[in-house]
C-alpha cells in the first residue's frame, strides 16, 4: 500500500488515508465533563441530560467548551435563564458563539436537555 494509506474499508470497500482515522475517532470519543464543571446555578438532573447528551458528536466538543471560563458559563447561563423564562427567541438568544454553530434540530436537543418543562 502507498505511504499513509490503510486497507479499512469504506462503503465499497475503498481506501482511506491513516490520517482521517485519528480524527473520526476524536469524533466519536464523549465530552469530557466532570461535575466539578458544573455551574452551581445548574441542576444535577440537567447536568447528567447534557452529559449524555455530551456522548455525540457535535456535543462531544462543543459542550465542554461552552462550561470551559467564567464568560462562556456567564454565556450559557443567560441562555438557560432565556429558556427558563420563556423569553427564548431562537435568532437573538444564542448568547455563546459556538450554539451558532449548532443546526437548528442539534439545537433543540440541547434546549431539550436543559429545559425538559418546555416541551410539556
Amino acid at each position: 500500500l502507498p505511504a499513509g494509506l490503510t486497507a479499512a474499508s469504506v462503503g465499497g470497500g475503498g481506501l482511506v488515508a491513516a490520517s482521517t482515522l485519528p480524527d473520526f475517532l476524536e469524533m466519536s470519543a464523549p465530552a469530557v465533563m466532570p461535575d466539578a464543571m458544573r455551574p452551581p446555578w445548574l441542576g444535577e438532573d440537567t447536568w447528567g441530560r447534557l452529559r449524555d447528551l455530551g456522548k455525540l458528536y457535535p456535543y462531544n466538543k462543543m459542550l465542554p467548551a461552552v462550561f470551559k471560563g467564567a464568560a462562556d458559563v456567564e454565556a450559557m447561563r443567560a441562555f438557560y435563564d432565556g429558556l427558563a423564562g420563556g423569553a427564548y427567541d431562537p435568532d437573538t438568544g444564542l448568547h455563546h458563539p459556538r450554539l451558532k454553530e449548532l443546526t437548528p434540530f442539534q439545537r433543540l436537543l440541547l434546549v431539550r436537555c436543559m429545559q425538559p418543562a418546555a416541551f410539556l
